[in-house]
């Protein structure tokens, strides 16, 4: 039996990206004109889901502050086992910066590791 705690590799490849932006409106406007998105706002809520075409949603877009957990673009990972994850990234000097979460894609977090990037995780 090995004492190894390493997790089972993840996939690098994004589930997921959110764009948080003062102004989602110009943000999405600008990233349609740019790579042709399709930009579809939620009714009541002030986020917007992206695609391209008519195909299923990649990303989003939405309001964020000086007050929000991150502005910017970031990237969501799969993991198997958000909690664990979290865990691990904490371990290792990383900060939460948005709670676990649920989600219509299982639970997403967020984290800013401690050279300052914010990654997105999301897992059951």
């Amino acid at each position: 039996m090995s004492n190894d705690t390493s997790p089972a590799p993840s996939s690098a490849q994004p589930v997921w990206f959110d764009i948080s932006s003062r102004d989602p409106q110009a943000t999405g406007d600008f990233y349609s004109g740019v790579f042709g998105w399709t930009v579809h706002s939620l009714e009541g809520e002030d986020y917007a889901m992206i695609a391209a075409g008519d195909g299923p949603p990649a990303g989003g877009i939405g309001h964020g502050s000086d007050d929000a957990p991150y502005l910017g673009v970031v990237p969501y990972f799969p993991v198997d086992d958000l909690d664990a994850a979290l865990e691990r990234a904490t371990t290792r000097g990383a900060t939460v910066v948005l709670d676990p979460a649920p989600t219509p894609m299982g639970r997403i977090a967020a984290i800013r590791d401690p050279q300052g990037h914010t990654v997105g995780l999301q897992g059951p």
